[in-house]
């Protein structure tokens, strides 16, 4: 691909926040594959339904992103990233690749539901001073710490077909401005991007210059939360602790902007900022990493 055109592709990306994932592709498979890894204390029949349908998985844990411009879903319960979906979606499944691409949609939501409600709008107000870095940025940054290794995982997904999943998506999402084609149109083009070498070394570049950091640390520990999360998910369908929680993570997401605006505004009066943005940073962090415990113990 010409420079001016994965340019351009970058700026579409970067500046729309409808076209945002929560985590990227690479990650949303890298959850997935650890899940698989560590099936044994999933119900024998799950497990031998992802075994004999993997790729129906893998395909289910990025395909919940298909549907683009999310805002303009016509009802909340039909957006496809809600639970209610997610659980339409496997109570729907004809087949079993049909069911096991439904538990990797609700792999995905149980993912970011992380992503919507911790990771980003912590991230979105550390970066405040910085009106470039929003959504779709820290999702791109954490997926360029995965190696490459498990890009290979899309690149396997993506030279696959999967009609009957596609149609049970058509069937239970409700509809945005674009068709059902467009979509994916515009799905595949995104994924695809993914596996441009230029794209990979820009997303590089731009971690290696950032003044934000995002440490192998925190990295790890969200990653860690989300594979914990699926699998009692998957082991405990609707009794699962994460159902709690909301996948678009609307009202963190809507938090970490006002305060992204109140610190934008402190700034210009030359009033003091840092309490305030360390108090919401930390605030996020602490619950994300006591979520599991204190759910447990209510």
């Amino acid at each position: 691909m010409p420079w001016l055109a994965l340019g351009a592709a970058m700026l579409i990306v970067l500046a729309l926040p409808d076209s945002a994932w929560a985590w990227g592709p690479v990650t949303h498979l890298y959850h997935g594959a650890e899940v698989l890894r560590k099936a044994s204390n999933l119900p024998a029949a799950l497990q031998q339904l992802l075994a004999s349908h993997r790729w129906e998985y893998f395909y289910g844990c990025i395909a919940a992103d298909i549907v683009q411009v999310k805002r303009y879903t016509h009802s909340i319960y039909t957006h496809c990233h809600s639970w209610r979906v997610g659980w339409k979606i496997l109570d729907e499944a004809r087949s079993a690749p049909q069911r096991a691409f439904a538990y990797g949609y609700l792999s995905h939501l149980t993912s970011d539901t992380y992503s919507h409600n911790f990771y980003v709008p912590t991230q979105l107000v550390a970066s405040f001073p910085s009106r470039a870095r929003r959504h779709v940025y820290w999702e791109a940054r954490f997926d360029a710490h995965l190696e490459d290794s498990h890009r290979a995982l899309l690149r396997g997904v993506a030279g696959r077909r999967f009609p009957e999943c596609d149609a049970l998506v058509e069937r239970v999402v409700g509809k945005t401005l674009l068709s059902f084609r467009a979509n994916k149109r515009i799905f595949e083009s995104m994924v695809a991007l993914q596996h441009l070498y230029r794209w990979q070394a820009a997303l590089r570049r731009i971690t290696a210059r950032s003044r934000f950091t995002l440490s192998a640390g925190e990295i790890g520990r969200y990653n860690g939360l989300c594979i914990a999360a699926i699998h009692d998910l998957l082991e405990n369908g609707d009794q699962a602790l994460v159902l709690r929680h909301d996948p678009t993570g609307h009202e963190n997401l809507r938090h970490a902007k006002d305060v992204r605006r109140k610190l934008r505004e402190l700034r210009r009066r030359r009033l003091p900022i840092e309490e305030l943005r360390q108090r919401f940073v930390e605030s996020l962090a602490s619950a994300a990493r006591h979520q599991r415990a204190s759910d447990r113990e209510s």
